[in-house]
């Protein structure tokens, strides 16, 4: 279940760059509000559920590996 739950917070993340970068398209300029307005929230989605202990170990463990070499 942990995996699913970041996978879904990391697809938000990609979500939410796609919608706000494609609204930017003349193709999709009758839904440019509206895109802007839901890939800012997906972005904020995966901020808010991110999981920053696990990054912040990730980091540690990055910090050790390459003092050690």
């Amino acid at each position: 279940m942990d995996v699913i739950g970041g996978l879904l917070v990391d697809l938000s993340l990609l979500g939410g760059i796609i919608l706000f970068i494609m609204s930017f398209f003349k193709k999709y300029r009758e839904y440019r509000y509206k895109m802007i307005i839901f890939g800012l929230i997906l972005i904020v989605i995966w901020w808010a559920f991110i999981d920053t202990t696990s990054l912040q170990e990730a980091a540690q463990q990055g910090k050790e590996a390459a003092q050690g070499i």
